[in-house]
């Protein structure tokens, strides 16, 4: 990897999840990604539970790797997260909810290559 003197903002990754894990991002080869802003959307007016993680290549969500773990959310409300978590090439983002289609996840940040 290099001195990462090219860092362009992009979206990483948006949709809605399911009841398993699935994949949003996947850090591409040669690049550090920089995560700086997760935004979670309940798109029900129930309660219902989201988890992210960030995990390293080759891993499994796990509570050693959330950004949110089993997080309530109330009906219609968001969750927003700002901050700095940096991914190493291959880590991906993953998500789940308690029930399907309820939560829609918007994940920005930059590639460092």
């Amino acid at each position: 990897m290099g001195q990462y003197q090219n860092i362009v903002g992009k979206k990483l990754g948006s949709g809605v999840a399911g009841s398993a894990y699935s994949t949003l991002y996947t850090a591409p080869d040669l690049t550090r990604t920089y995560i700086k802003d997760i935004n979670v959307c309940n798109v029900t007016a129930n309660n219902h539970n989201g988890y992210l993680h960030i995990v390293p290549s080759g891993g499994s969500p796990s509570i050693s790797n959330a950004i949110m773990y089993n997080y309530l959310l109330g009906g219609h409300d968001i969750y927003n997260w700002r901050g700095l978590a940096i991914m190493n090439a291959g880590d991906t983002i993953q998500v789940k909810a308690d029930v399907a289609d309820c939560l829609a996840f918007y994940i920005s940040g930059a590639d460092a290559t």
